[in-house]
């Protein structure tokens, strides 16, 4: 039997606090069988902390999780990672030497570089000011 239905939350760590979900995923988990739930974060242990996997008491401990980390890509994976980006949307590289040099192979801003060329227009200058303002606000 194959999987019906997938429920994502992005940036899930920013639900830390809302106890209710981990226990409406539990019992998803244990009653609905074809779904699933994928989380994602760019704070992995706030992520881990909020989910409770590791703690006895959590809802979802002892709960099957996979974990995909994604790690900063080297300097050639984040130059073909940007060519076959663009050449999957019909677009000529814009660019991307100097992308992957400011933004040191962090896969969200890769992407995030990629979709600002195809869509704004490129803008290096927007998504590293983007990517410090972050930086800043989680550091704070």
């Amino acid at each position: 039997m194959g999987i019906d239905f997938v429920i994502a939350f992005d940036e899930a760590q920013e639900a830390r606090g809302y106890k209710p979900l981990i226990g409406a995923i539990a019992h998803s988990y244990d009653y609905n069988p074809r779904l699933r739930f994928v989380l994602t974060g760019s704070q992995a242990g706030l992520l881990n902390d909020f989910l409770g996997i590791q703690d006895p008491t959590s809802p979802l401990y002892g709960r099957y999780v996979y974990e995909l980390a994604l790690k900063r890509f080297s300097k050639e994976d984040s130059l073909e990672f940007l060519r076959r980006g663009f050449e999957a949307c019909g677009a000529e590289p814009v660019n991307i030497e100097e992308a992957v040099q400011r933004l040191d192979g962090i896969v969200g801003w890769l992407v995030y570089y990629g979709y600002m060329c195809l869509n704004e227009g490129a803008n290096l200058a927007r998504v590293v000011d983007s990517a410090v303002n972050l930086e800043l606000e989680e550091l704070s």
